[in-house]
């Protein structure tokens, strides 16, 4: 839950950033051409590049059936020692 809220809180702050790098004006009857391009790229292109990111990170990130069952029996046996304390 705390991952969530960080990277939502992350992915806000990044956003504020990309505005202003940009130069985003809040409340313009007429925004200029560059912004406008910007904040297509930073609503298509740039959550496309992340995704493109995390799929490569994720190619290398080991889960075998092998790697799952060391997973579980670690879950398991911290649940375990938990209920005992």
């Amino acid at each position: 839950m705390t991952g969530n809220k960080a990277g939502m809180a992350l992915g806000g702050v990044l956003i504020g950033l990309g505005l202003s790098f940009i130069g985003y004006v809040p409340n313009l009857l007429q925004y200029p051409a560059e912004t406008l391009t910007g904040i297509l790229l930073l609503s298509t292109i740039v959550p496309f590049g992340c995704r493109i990111l995390m799929s490569v990170l994720m190619w290398f990130y080991d889960l075998s059936d092998s790697r799952f069952e060391e997973i579980v029996r670690e879950l398991n046996e911290s649940r375990a020692s938990k209920a005992k304390n």
